[in-house]
C-alpha cells in the first residue's frame, strides 16, 4: 500500500554476528516407526512452543565448541543459530514436506561441497540427534526439523533503494523480520487479529510512502487442508476490507506471496492473484478476486519483480525516460 503521507522472533530478536549460520527449526511429531505423523506438532500452542524451546536450549547449549543459540518464534516454530566456526548454509533441509516420511538428513546442496558446508549439515544432525533425545517424552513436540539455512548476509536496504519510507504491520513474527532485515519500520504492539492489524494501519499510514500489511491465516488454513476455515478467513478479510479502501491511498495492492491450495495442504507453484487499484489504473471486466476470473484480468500474467515497478508507476514516483 503506497500512502500520501509524508527475523524477529518473539521477544527480544537475535543479533546476528559476521559466519553465524541460522536455521528455521519446526517442532513436529515423529512416530515410533520412525516416520513424521505431524510436521507442526499439532500447532501447539505459544506457551507450548516456548516451554519446548527453552527445555532445548537448557540442554544443548554448544555442540563442540560451536554455540547453540535456540529462541522461540511463534506456536510450533523456532529458530536457532550456530556461532564460533565459519560454516557454510548452503544446506539442504531436514523436513521431508510431507507426512508419512523419515526425516531427511542435513546435507549440502552443492555438489562438490566445501568443508565449511560438510562441518555446518554435521552440526545441524548432531542437533537434530541431540534434540529427539531431549524431547523423548513430549506428547506432542518430540522431535524438530530444521529448514531455511544461510549465513547471515545483509540484503539491500528496501527503504534506500526505492527512495521511500516504509512499514510493516504483521502478527506473525517471521513477516516481521523480514520486514527488519529489508530495512522496514516494524510497528510490534503485540497485534494478533486483523481487526488489530488495521487499527495500525490506520494510524500508521499518513506517516509513510509504503506499508506492508500481512495476513496469515489464509496460508495455515490452506496448509492444514482446512477449506471452509479458509473461506471464512478470507470472507472475513473481505468484510474489512472498507476500511483499507476508505484510507484513500493512492495505490493499493493485494495479493500473496504464494498459492496454498487446500486441496494439497502445502505451498504450490500456481499464480496468485494479483490487484492494483489506483486513479491511474484502467478498469478491465473482472469483477470477482480469485484466480480464475483473474485469468482476464488487465494485468494479464507477470513476474514477481514486475510488480513494484508498477506500484511505482501508479503512484507517479517514476521519472519519464524519453521525450
Amino acid at each position: 500500500m503506497i500512502g500520501r503521507g509524508v527475523l524477529d522472533t518473539a521477544g527480544t530478536p537475535f543479533v546476528f554476528e559476521p559466519g553465524d549460520m541460522a536455521s528455521r527449526l519446526n517442532f513436529a511429531t515423529l512416530a515410533s516407526d520412525g516416520t513424521i505423523s505431524d510436521r507442526r506438532a499439532g500447532r501447539i500452542p505459544d506457551e507450548e512452543g516456548k516451554r519446548v524451546t527453552d527445555l532445548l536450549a537448557e540442554n544443548i547449549k554448544e555442540i563442540e565448541g560451536v554455540q547453540v543459540l535456540l529462541q522461540h518464534v511463534k506456536e510450533y516454530r523456532a529458530a536457532a543459530i550456530f556461532r564460533g566456526k565459519q560454516l557454510d548454509g548452503r544446506l539442504c533441509d531436514s523436513d521431508p514436506q510431507k507426512t508419512g516420511l523419515k526425516p531427511l538428513e542435513v546435507a549440502p546442496t552443492q555438489e562438490n561441497p566445501t568443508s565449511e558446508a560438510e562441518e555446518g549439515a554435521r552440526l545441524a544432525n548432531t542437533f537434530i540427534a541431540r534434540a529427539k533425545e531431549v524431547l523423548a517424552e513430549e506428547a506432542k513436540a518430540n522431535f524438530v526439523m530444521m529448514r531455511g539455512f544461510d549465513i547471515y548476509d545483509p540484503l539491500p536496504n528496501f527503504c534506500e533503494l526505492f527512495k521511500w519510507r516504509a512499514c510493516a504491520v504483521a502478527a506473525y513474527p517471521m513477516y516481521k523480520g523480514v520486514a527488519k532485515l529489508a530495512g522496514m519500520r516494524v510497528i510490534e504492539e503485540g497485534q494478533s487479529t486483523v481487526e488489530e492489524e488495521l487499527d495500525l494501519v490506520e494510524r500508521e499510514l499518513p506517516n509513510t510512502d509504503f506499508l506492508f500489511l500481512h495476513i496469515k491465516k489464509t496460508d495455515s488454513m490452506g496448509e492444514d487442508g482446512n477449506f471452509q476455515g479458509k473461506v471464512e478467513v478470507i470472507e472475513h478479510f473481505d468484510r474489512l476490507l472498507p476500511r483499507l479502501v476508505d484510507l484513500q491511498p493512492n495505490v493499493l495492492c493485494i495479493t500473496g506471496d504464494h498459492s496454498t491450495p487446500c486441496s494439497l495442504a502445502s505451498h504450490s507453484w500456481h499464480p496468485v492473484p494479483i490487484c492494483i487499484a489506483a486513479k491511474t489504473a484502467r478498469m478491465d471486466g473482472c469483477q470477482t478476486f480469485g484466480e480464475t476470473s483473474f485469468l482476464t484480468g488487465g494485468l494479464g500474467r507477470i513476474k514477481s519483480t514486475d510488480v513494484l515497478p508498477l506500484l511505482l508507476a501508479h503512484a507517479e514516483r517514476l521519472m519519464k525516460y524519453g521525450a
